[in-house]
């Protein structure tokens, strides 16, 4: 269940003796425990294999503004090694949603 960042919800479940989980950076809890995504790695890897078939005009969705960074970094890292830049009108703006990625 998502709690989008809610603390008052994460304090009850953890009071409920609710194993928590917080997927990503949004949810900073002494007893809940964190995954961390390596998103830079992971986009740059993703940058690296459309490249290795071709691909020359790659496309990144970003997320919100305050997150993501370290994905765009990785999809910046793979196309300057390639000696290739990222247009503007390749950085198209989402929210992370199947819906917003369809609609970027």
């Amino acid at each position: 269940t998502s709690v989008d960042g809610n603390l008052e919800a994460v304090d009850a479940a953890v009071a409920a003796g609710v194993p928590t989980v917080s997927l990503g950076e949004s949810i900073d809890h002494p007893l809940v425990d964190r995954v961390l995504a390596a998103d830079a790695e992971a986009s740059q890897s993703a940058v690296e294999h459309l490249l290795s078939r071709g691909a020359r005009r790659i496309a990144i969705i970003e997320g919100p503004r305050s997150l993501g960074l370290s994905r765009e970094a990785g999809y910046e890292t793979a196309l300057r090694a390639a000696g290739l830049k990222a247009p503007q009108q390749l950085r198209v703006h989402g929210d992370w949603t199947r819906v917003g990625g369809r609609e970027a």
